[in-house]
């Protein structure tokens, strides 16, 4: 049901779909008795294009997010372990090509293994299925794989292979790892991704530390850094607010008692 919901959302907020459909309305209507109908279609759909992809609406809300949470400087003696999520692979061109493929969210798993050596004597838990029906298309199998190749010690390592959204991540890793009451442990993922993450492991009784990585955005952006990059804005956007509108949804439902995050 989860799954349903935040699918739904996404569509809902995938403004790219609305301009495409605006202007092929407007376009039609022009050249029909509503033809005032089809300028007002082709006025919406410009706004939009402007606040979503050149003012810089989304890279603002991602910088927002990425700043959330500060990068640590160290971290505690008494931490537990590190929690990886997953996320960082293409789980459509792995299977496809036969070997593990990244996406953007690459840099998840790469300041991982800087962390991971660091303090190697830390347990992880890399939590992230995907298809688990096909192992090339599963976070958890391509880990392993991964892992192993690079030669890390994989005694540090348990995997929880079941989960595909974030409510998942929490909830299987708790029910997996059982941690005790004030256990505290690094969470690792994308900047963006950490208010989110943090409010539904928090919420499933994780006390959790915030590590961001993989930043994406500066650390200060203006309103008057115009960017004809439209492919640039309309992917921050979409990232950004799937960010605001989760962390919302998780709020109503009562599954984080924060709305955002508090470092």
């Amino acid at each position: 049901m989860d799954q349903v919901v935040f699918r739904t959302f996404g569509w809902l907020i995938g403004i790219d779909i609305f301009m495409v459909v605006f202007l092929f309305l407007g376009l039609i209507l022009l050249y029909t008795a509503w033809w005032k109908g089809g300028r007002r279609f082709i006025v919406a759909a410009t706004c939009l294009l402007v606040i979503t992809a050149i003012v810089p609406t989304g890279d603002k809300i991602l910088s927002f997010l990425e700043n959330r949470f500060p990068q640590p400087k160290g971290i505690p003696q008494d931490v537990k372990g590190i929690i990886l999520l997953g996320g960082s692979y293409d789980l459509q061109v792995t299977p496809a090509r036969g070997k593990i493929c990244y996406n953007l969210a690459a840099g998840r798993i790469i300041d991982f293994l800087v962390l991971a050596k660091k303090y190697p004597h830390l347990p992880v838990l890399f939590s992230g299925a995907g298809a688990v029906q096909n192992p090339l298309a599963n976070e958890a199998v391509n880990t392993r794989n991964l892992l192993e190749s690079l030669g890390f010690d994989m005694s540090r390592v348990t995997f929880e292979n079941k989960s595909k959204t974030t409510i998942e991540n929490a909830k299987l890793s708790f029910e997996l790892i059982q941690p005790k009451p004030g256990d505290k442990w690094l969470l690792v993922t994308s900047a963006y991704h950490l208010p989110r993450a943090v409010g539904l492991f928090r919420g499933a009784g994780w006390n959790v530390i915030p590590y961001p990585v993989d930043y994406h955005m500066l650390p200060e952006i203006s309103w008057l850094d115009l960017d004809l990059n439209l492919s640039q804005g309309l992917q921050a956007w979409a990232h950004g607010i799937r960010e605001i509108g989760g962390m919302s949804t998780n709020y109503l439902a009562g599954r984080t008692n924060e709305w955002i995050p508090s470092p």
